[in-house]
């Protein structure tokens, strides 16, 4: 990570949450950070630690001021639950993306050295530069007079603000440099929509099989004797990987859960279910392997899902048990996503010029399902229905299947016969393969 780990960003045993909240913006002040006191669980201005200026709190005298900032900062202490904000302006603007940022375009924002926040809905990005705030398509650009919440401020939802990449003492990128990403790579963070039209693949791996090393990210340690080959490896050894609490510290990380503590509960991260109020909680099953315990669904299938599954609702939008194939892809998917396994080298031949964003979308993905499935069975046809198509690329049926006459059109990919077994379901191959 960026920045100085050793230093009032680490773990520190038995200290108070106002205490936590201390350190973190006394660091701040010493990066050259103005320092904002919010409300608990708010992004609002607290009054009770604010300056008073003609009768009135108010935050201005404590942008640019060391002396007032460390004055409140050493109240912190005393007022537990307070959250902290940081100015910015003064040569400093933050990207505010407010949606789940796919991993092939978070692995460019730490590729830049810029330090990176990870919010309830996506994640701030700290740039150098100067622009007013500003709407954009992703969220905001917050300039001067504005400021952002920062770590560890705790959420209404009870997500607490985690960096991914820590602040060092050089400036960050220019914001330029973070807009030439988004122009380059800016399609895969579409706005959010419905599933029925171009629906990006959120909070997961982005089709396309390029993924960020997690364990660059995350603070676990992966054993060796997981990093082999998956080559032969059946649903039951995937299964395993449940049980292993470095695998379940890395998964509660990227779907945005605040702890990995068994039974501990939290608001329910499931598509259709944001709330205030805690409603779900991790949970062992008879084999010791960890799995999603669903307060609303209780009493039904869905009481308890496995993280597999969580993992596919997040990126399809749609809460179901899946068939133990199905399931093995999304493991697959899961375990390239969080860096566990590398994907397998897979070419196809060029998109048409000027391709859809159906047809992108539905080029990667079956490119990302080749990577998967050749992980086990190398070189094998593999099966790619529209259903199935449309909710591993987040798209709806009609435009998946028309991306997918596309591509056989141009020769992208080619469809062969049905192997026996494999019923109703078309198969295909890379292109330059068949």
């Amino acid at each position: 990570m960026v920045g100085d780990p050793g230093r009032s960003f680490a773990f520190v045993a038995l200290e108070t949450p106002g205490e936590k909240m201390c350190r973190f913006a006394a660091r701040y002040l010493e990066l050259g950070f103005d320092v904002i006191p919010l409300a608990p669980g708010s992004k609002v201005a607290y009054p009770g630690l604010l300056p008073v200026v003609d009768g009135k709190p108010s935050w201005r005298p404590l942008v640019g001021n060391a002396h007032a900032s460390a004055a409140t900062v050493s109240r912190l202490p005393a007022n537990p639950g307070i959250n902290i904000g940081i100015f910015v302006g003064q040569g400093r603007v933050v990207a505010d993306i407010d949606r789940h940022v796919p991993l092939p375009l978070l692995r460019e924002f730490l590729r830049l050295g810029a330090p990176v926040v990870a919010t309830k809905r996506g994640v701030h990005v700290y740039l150098s530069g100067s622009s007013p705030t500003r709407s954009t398509a992703f969220g905001h650009i917050r300039g001067a007079g504005s400021y952002v919440v920062a770590p560890p401020s705790i959420h209404e939802s009870g997500t607490e603000y985690t960096w991914l990449q820590r602040p060092a003492t050089c400036p960050p990128p220019p914001v330029d440099d973070f807009l030439a990403v988004m122009e380059r790579q800016g399609h895969i963070l579409a706005p959010e929509a419905s599933p029925t039209e171009g629906q990006s693949v959120v909070n997961g791996s982005a089709a396309g099989g390029s993924v960020v090393n997690m364990g660059s990210l995350l603070p676990h340690s992966v054993p060796s004797s997981w990093h082999a080959g998956l080559d032969g490896l059946g649903l039951d050894d995937l299964a395993e990987w449940d049980s292993r609490k470095f695998f379940v510290d890395a998964f509660v990380t990227l779907l945005g859960i605040p702890c990995s503590e068994i039974g501990r509960s939290f608001c329910c991260v499931l598509p259709g279910h944001e709330e205030r109020h805690p409603s779900a909680s991790l949970w062992p099953d008879a084999k010791g392997r960890v799995v999603y315990h669903d307060w609303h669904a209780q009493g039904t299938m869905l009481e308890y899902l496995t993280l597999a599954e969580v993992y596919a609702a997040s990126v399809t939008r749609v809460v179901r048990k899946l068939p133990g194939p199905t399931l093995g892809c999304w493991k697959v998917r899961l375990l390239i996503a969080l860096g566990f396994i590398q994907p397998t080298a897979v070419r196809l031949p060029s998109l048409p010029s000027n391709p859809s964003p159906a047809e992108r979308k539905v080029h990667d993905g079956l490119k990302l399902l080749v990577q998967c499935r050749w992980l086990r069975n190398p070189g094998q046809p593999v099966p790619f229905g529209h259903h199935f198509a449309a909710e591993w690329c987040g798209l709806s049926e009609r435009h998946a299947g028309l991306a997918i006459q596309r591509l056989m059109e141009h020769g992208v990919i080619q469809r062969v016969p049905t192997p026996p077994g494999g019923g109703r379901v078309n198969f295909y191959l890379p292109g330059e393969l068949a």
